[in-house]
């Protein structure tokens, strides 16, 4: 049996969730540099893990009141809770919103971390 091209090409993995987030910004902000912005806020708080809570714990069936998920979102929304592969995604929709409606871009969320 033969295996056509685009069987193959469709047979993809999925994107990783740090590649789906650099889509999601590049499209936003059509900028590098928001996305190195991005990936600097995110790096040092789960880095890209979504199964990350504080303190300093990677459990993905977490139910505490605490920081969770790869933006370490406070408190942790219920929905997140143990649905690592359907939430992965949204928990990167929700930095990417967060950041744009408290701080307007990642580059100036990246300063007022900083600062």
């Amino acid at each position: 049996m033969f295996v056509l091209a685009a069987q193959v090409a469709s047979a993809r993995p999925p994107l990783s969730v740090r590649q789906y987030a650099h889509t999601l910004i590049i499209a936003r902000w059509h900028s590098e540099a928001e996305w190195r912005a991005f990936d600097l806020i995110i790096r040092p708080e789960s880095n890209w893990n979504p199964c990350a809570s504080y303190p300093s714990r990677h459990y993905c069936r977490y139910t505490g009141s605490s920081s969770c998920g790869i933006p370490q979102a406070n408190p942790c929304p219920s929905a997140w809770r143990g649905r690592l592969w359907e939430t992965r995604y949204a928990q990167v929709v929700w930095a990417r919103d967060y950041i744009a409606r408290l701080y307007g871009t990642p580059s100036a969320a990246l300063r007022f971390r900083r600062a």
